[in-house]
């Protein structure tokens, strides 16, 4: 069974966080955009539009919360695990048991769950591809609510 990769800890100081920011683009620049990961034997792509900050709009939906757009601030837990996002896809795209997925009640998507380490990627199906949504650290609550989907959905 495969292990996420290590957490990147987010700096201390708040002057640092810009250049924090910019370490976390590159690495899904690398993981992401650079070198297309591939799920299902579809590719897994992400949008750029609208950019912020000269960075793409599904970079900032890996890293940040909230539910209106203009206002979603940064997670540091999302931040810390961004390179999650690639192996969590990595994982089920070779059929390892420690992400389960199930289609989510919303519009045509599929969580790729992490369930060993609480851990979420949410895709959507679009003809020939799938698109980057989101990724995040479960709470507790979505856990319970993961857990109960997966089960209602693998007893299919």
């Amino acid at each position: 069974m495969s292990q996420p990769p290590p957490i990147r800890p987010r700096p201390a100081n708040v002057d640092l966080w810009e250049g924090y920011l910019d370490e976390l683009y590159e690495v899904y620049m690398a993981t992401i955009i650079r070198s297309t990961p591939n799920l299902w034997g579809l590719p897994v792509r992400a949008r750029y539009q609208p950019a912020y900050g000269n960075k793409g709009f599904s970079f900032w939906h890996l890293i940040s919360e909230g539910k209106e757009e203009e206002e979603r601030t940064p997670d540091p837990r999302r931040c810390e695990r961004i390179e999650w996002v690639r192996w969590a896809i990595d994982c089920a795209e070779k059929g390892d048991n420690c992400v389960r997925h199930f289609r989510s009640q919303q519009r045509n998507r599929t969580i790729l769950w992490a369930h060993e380490v609480d851990y979420a990627v949410v895709v959507e199906f679009r003809q020939n591809r799938y698109m980057l949504i989101s990724a995040y650290q479960l709470r507790e609550h979505r856990r319970a609510q993961f857990e109960a989907e997966w089960k209602k959905q693998a007893m299919k």
